[in-house]
């Protein structure tokens, strides 16, 4: 072969080799920067919202602290949580252990239970029920359950037998179904599920105390409006989200409500187990409206008066429209110094077909 030919050949395996090689470092190179740009957008554990100075438990993983204990009697009832739709109505629904109930190794005393039914008329409806076992009493957190449970039930089968869904229906059905749940609530078979250990005439009616507050709300709307329908014995506040505020929704005795209402029973009872009847009101609201149905552990850091407090600010902003479940649960586990009670939220957004652009 010619020196030439020779250098040429020698000049064309280099340049070949120089591109391969250049080939290869830009394939290392955009492999380093994937991997470098895998873990700056890993995801990351959502940390629960800080609200004011934080708790002690958020310094350590539940893990790994001795705070976060198992209930001795089981079914301690951590997170429970429901989520679905009912007409045009999107639920999120849950009740979180408070850290009190989680240090001390108890079942959570809130509870809540979600039902839907059909007027003779063929009109759908939905039923929330609240309650929070009142803390003085031993066995709380079964009558809570078993009283919200039965109560949703109940109402719900009652108003299933009317043709329209109206405030007389609702007082008519409250009004029949509330002294035999409190006699079946005081009644169990020892081993039956979250029931006392020990007979029921063991057991005073007081210590199964529980508060209960009740939300009816049609399933469809018309022309953007809809009458709810609601009652309230204890301090299980209802809150409407409107303007960007949440504003409570309560009647007193001493206090003229700004709608139709029908007191028949003193608000200020402090649970069922006292009450022979309760509270009664009835409210319109729009589709662009939010319903909050609460216990005080939620409750109490949502607003004071008339002045939304920081943790209702929060929800405000973040519950104006529907959020995914484990954001709801997140949201429910607020980190705050002071708020170490057992937390439940049921809110309700209306027409929510005007959130399908959140997809």
């Amino acid at each position: 072969m010619r020196p030439t030919a020779l250098l040429s050949l020698l000049r064309s395996w280099k340049s070949i080799f120089k591109k391969r090689t250049g080939e290869m470092k830009k394939k290392r190179r955009k492999y380093r920067q994937g991997k470098v740009s895998a873990e700056q957008t890993a995801v990351q554990p959502l940390a629960p919202p800080l609200i004011g100075n934080p708790s002690t438990f958020s310094t350590k993983p539940w893990w790994s602290s001795d705070w976060w204990n198992l209930a001795a009697d089981g079914s301690s009832n951590d997170i429970v949580s429901d989520f679905g739709t009912c007409g045009d109505l999107a639920i999120a629904a849950s009740s979180v252990r408070g850290n009190s109930h989680r240090l001390e190794g108890t079942r959570c005393e809130d509870s809540f239970c979600i039902t839907t039914g059909e007027t003779l008329a063929g009109a759908t409806f939905l039923v929330a029920v609240v309650g929070d076992g009142l803390g003085s009493a031993k066995y709380s957190a079964y009558g809570s359950k078993k009283v919200t449970y039965q109560f949703a039930q109940r109402l719900a089968e009652g108003l299933g037998q009317i043709k329209d869904l109206n405030q007389s229906a609702v007082n008519t059905v409250v009004s029949a179904i509330i002294s035999p749940i409190n006699n079946n609530v005081k009644s169990w078979s020892v081993g039956e599920h979250l029931a006392p250990l020990v007979p029921p005439e063991d057991v005073p009616a007081n210590e199964l105390e529980s508060t209960l507050t009740f939300v009816v709300i049609p399933a469809q709307g018309e022309k953007g409006l809809r009458p709810i329908y609601f009652g309230q014995i204890g301090d299980s506040p209802l809150f409407l989200l409107s303007g960007g505020q949440w504003h409570p929704i309560f009647y007193s005795v001493d206090t003229e409500p700004d709608t139709e209402d029908s007191a028949i029973l003193d608000s200020r009872t402090e649970g069922v187990q006292g009450a022979e009847s309760l509270l009664i009101g009835t409210r319109v609201l729009s589709d662009s409206d939010v319903l909050l149905i609460s216990t005080d552990g939620v409750g109490n850091f949502i607003s004071s008066g008339k002045e939304n407090l920081a943790a209702g600010t929060h929800f405000a902003k973040e519950w104006r429209q529907p959020v995914s479940p484990s954001k709801f649960i997140n949201d429910l586990h607020f980190n705050s110094k002071t708020a170490d009670d057992d937390r439940t939220a049921v809110v309700c957004w209306f027409n929510r077909s005007q959130f399908d652009s959140l997809e």
